[in-house]
C-alpha cells in the first residue's frame, strides 16, 4: 500500500467524543486514575476512542524462524 491509500483507508467505526457509552466506563475510569488523577476522564476535543473490529487475525511462531 502506499501512503495515500492508507491514510484513505476507514477502519473501525465513527470515533466516539465526549457522549456517554456504557462500554467505556471502565477503561476510561482506569485511564483517568492512570493519567488524571481521578475517575473523571475530561475531553479535550482532541482524542476520542475508536473500536476496531479485525476481519481476520494472523498469529505467527517466532521460533519457526531459523538462527
Amino acid at each position: 500500500m502506499t501512503p495515500e491509500e492508507v491514510e484513505a483507508t476507514v477502519i473501525g467505526e465513527v470515533p466516539r467524543i465526549g457522549e456517554y457509552c456504557p462500554e467505556l466506563v471502565e477503561p476510561e475510569q482506569s485511564m483517568a486514575r492512570k493519567y488524571f488523577g481521578g475517575d473523571h476522564m475530561p475531553y479535550d476535543e482532541r482524542h476520542a476512542w475508536l473500536k476496531v473490529i479485525p476481519r481476520k487475525i494472523t498469529s505467527w511462531d517466532f521460533r519457526k524462524i531459523g538462527n
